[in-house]
């Protein structure tokens, strides 16, 4: 009878162990972590890169660029910052939480010295602290910039006591700031606070004061969110000037940098599988529906979209690496850039990929977490644990 029961016990657990195989460790192993995928040089590329060496550019999750002031913006937090206090990557010292800021270079002067001038953006009439992921920027009719910002400070109780956060996570917002173009400070607009932007890896706007954020975890701590690169999880939530819903909250895994398309489209990139979603939003009913999928054989950090509607991808081809480079920046972390184009038809949506971009070897372009184009110059800036 025993005997039994231990072969009943054996043959389960085989069971089980196969359907996990073939439902996710599979794609684990060969997707998420890039097991033996073939990579190409640098040198099989078309461009010449190099990195910018400037503490006001380390550490930067995200980028945006302003094509008519031909200044590039981008949100970060320093390496220390940013290897210290991560939630996203469950990075938990509070030590080091606060650190983070805005930078602004101008891309089409060099100083003295032939480096790109950049300054760090004050900001005004704002007490808390900024710890950032990523952003989108709204071109108000006023001429001012608006910039909405994913922000995950330490988590405090009632008395403004830190919380134990590996527990209890961190407290998220939508931080919105203006900026006069040419000034060098940001004014305080707002705080956006809601259950249904618990996790906001990324924001982008979507008219009228509204946007959509994609909440790249179902759980803010705790085990459970630690395996939900196995098991899926997070959320679109969406937004209007009044109230948050969640637009969209099945079949993700651990979506990321998301953008809004030139055609009106919400582009969804994940962290754990090989694709991007695309998603049609209905601002009346807060609700998200799939119209189409975008093969890219491997995980995908952000999106930015270019001045002609391109979206540009960054690719994390080995997950291990790239999360190993986010601890220790001076470990070589692969990165392949892809370019996507809506083909032109009226019937259904599809698209064009190209890749644009490969450093196999992670030598020279590593640890990346986004790509933006400069349409009139062809210029690509790389932004992750440097700026290139």
């Amino acid at each position: 009878m025993f005997s039994s029961s231990i072969s009943l016990f054996t043959a389960f657990f085989a069971l089980s162990l196969a359907i996990l195989w073939q439902v996710r460790l599979k794609d684990a192993l060969f997707t998420s972590f890039g097991l033996w995928r073939s990579m190409q040089p640098l040198e099989e590329f078309p461009y010449e890169c190099k990195r910018l060496y400037d503490p006001l550019f380390e550490g930067c999750e995200d980028l945006w660029l302003d094509e008519d002031a031909r200044t590039l913006y981008a949100a970060c937090s320093g390496t220390e910052g940013r290897v210290g206090w991560n939630p996203t990557m469950g990075a938990w010292n509070i030590s080091a939480a606060g650190g983070s800021f805005i930078s602004a270079l101008r891309i089409d002067e060099l100083d003295s010295g032939g480096d790109y001038p950049v300054s760090k953006l004050r900001l005004i009439d704002y007490q808390g602290q900024l710890d950032l992921t990523g952003f989108d920027v709204e071109r108000r009719e006023d001429g001012k910039l608006r910039f909405w910002l994913a922000n995950h400070r330490p988590a405090v109780d009632g008395t403004r006591r830190f919380l134990d956060a590996r527990s209890e996570g961190q407290n998220s917002t939508v931080e919105v700031f203006e900026l006069q173009k040419g000034e060098l400070k940001m004014k305080h607009v707002k705080t956006v606070l809601h259950p249904a932007v618990h996790s906001p890896n990324k924001i982008a706007w979507t008219g009228e004061d509204a946007f959509v954020a994609s909440n790249d975890r179902s759980h803010k701590a705790g085990l459970w969110r630690d395996l939900e690169f196995l098991w899926g999880g997070g959320s679109i939530a969406v937004c209007s000037s009044s109230d948050c819903r969640t637009g969209a909250a099945s079949g993700f895994m651990m979506p990321n940098g998301l953008i809004r398309g030139h055609d009106g489209l919400i582009y969804v990139p994940s962290s754990a599988r090989d694709d991007l979603k695309v998603l049609k939003l209905e601002p009346s009913s807060f609700k998200l529906t799939e119209r189409a999928r975008i093969a890219l054989g491997m995980p995908v950090d952000n999106l930015n979209v270019d001045a002609n509607g391109n979206v540009w991808a960054t690719g994390i081809p080995k997950a291990l690496k790239f999360v190993k480079a986010l601890k220790d920046p001076s470990i070589p972390s692969p990165t392949t850039i892809f370019r996507i184009r809506k083909k032109k038809t009226t019937e259904t949506d599809e698209f064009e990929v190209q890749k644009v971009v490969e450093d196999g070897d992670g030598r020279v372009v590593s640890g990346a977490s986004v790509t933006v184009h400069d349409t009139k110059t062809g210029r690509l800036f790389i932004g992750g644990t440097a700026l290139f």
